[in-house]
């Protein structure tokens, strides 16, 4: 084989790799393949007696974004039920293992589950004083979990704050995850995210979440807080309670500080920044 020859014989197998290298990626996934997940819902359901042993039961709600043009439209079947949305998909599954339960959803949604855009964990109430130490630990296990993901006590079925309907955002977990970081913004509450519970957890701290509540009109407030010693909910906070222990823990960023005064009045502040420096003796 002469020189020339040689080097076209070379010219052409090097354009046949780059072609094939730039035909796709062997590992490539279409987007409507993939179970985007951006809210779950946790409530805790009546035990399972099992062997002569308790299992703790839980009703898990997985809200997955639906790709453009998709219908969504999944069937319900035994402990499971879906419903269906233009923007988004609810699955509801009865579970004692989170991790089981994020597994049907490959089943119910025939997608390969993907929790990177997890942006709200609703927790119910019965679940919330009954103890989260076993979603906590789920979810600390998980390599795609964002520190910043929203972690909200929802007061009331969790099926009805995941259908309330947006009109700036596509699906309600993220209208009220948006919601909790407006109003962590404005000093009335403390941080309240995933990242924030796992460093009280690992100081053995209490820490506080914010409460979500529906009016009779299914509209969303969030006017109260819960509070957390070794990962179960002993209690409540008001709004004028969480201001002042946004400012006894040095929090203030912005936003309006009210306290009551004579003869039924309030007054406010309203706060542009600031240092608050304590010495309690």
């Amino acid at each position: 084989m002469t020189k020339r020859r040689r080097n076209w014989f070379a010219a052409v197998t090097v354009i046949l790799l780059i072609g094939l290298l730039l035909a796709g990626c062997w590992d490539y996934r279409e987007l409507e393949k993939r179970a985007v997940i951006v809210g779950i819902g946790v409530d805790e359901l009546p035990p399972l007696t099992e062997k002569g042993k308790q299992l703790r039961m839980y009703q898990i709600l997985v809200q997955v974004v639906e790709p453009a043009g998709a219908g969504g439209n999944l069937g319900s079947s035994g402990g499971t039920e879906a419903t269906s949305r233009k923007a988004y998909t609810n699955i509801v599954v009865t579970s004692p293992s989170f991790a089981n339960a994020i597994e049907r959803t490959v089943a119910l949604s025939d997608r390969i589950p993907n929790m990177a855009h997890l942006q709200l964990i609703g927790v119910g109430e019965t679940m919330a004083k009954n103890g989260i130490n076993e979603l906590y630990d789920f979810l600390t296990r998980l390599p795609q979990m964002r520190r910043h993901t929203e972690i909200v006590v929802l007061d009331g079925p969790i099926s009805r704050f995941f259908t309330t309907q947006s009109i700036s955002q596509p699906t309600p977990a993220l209208h009220i995850s948006e919601m909790a970081a407006n109003v962590q913004q404005t000093l009335v509450m403390p941080d309240s995210n995933l990242g924030e519970v796992s460093k009280s957890v690992r100081g053995k701290m209490p820490f506080i979440l914010i409460k979500a509540s529906l009016d009779d009109s299914n509209k969303i407030s969030m006017r109260h807080a819960a509070v957390f010693t070794d990962q179960k909910m002993v209690g409540t906070l008001t709004t004028d309670e969480m201001q002042l222990l946004s400012l006894l823990r040095n929090e203030i960023e912005r936003g309006l500080l009210s306290f009551p005064c004579s003869a039924g009045k309030r007054t406010s502040f309203q706060i542009l920044g600031g240092e608050a420096n304590w010495n309690l003796s």
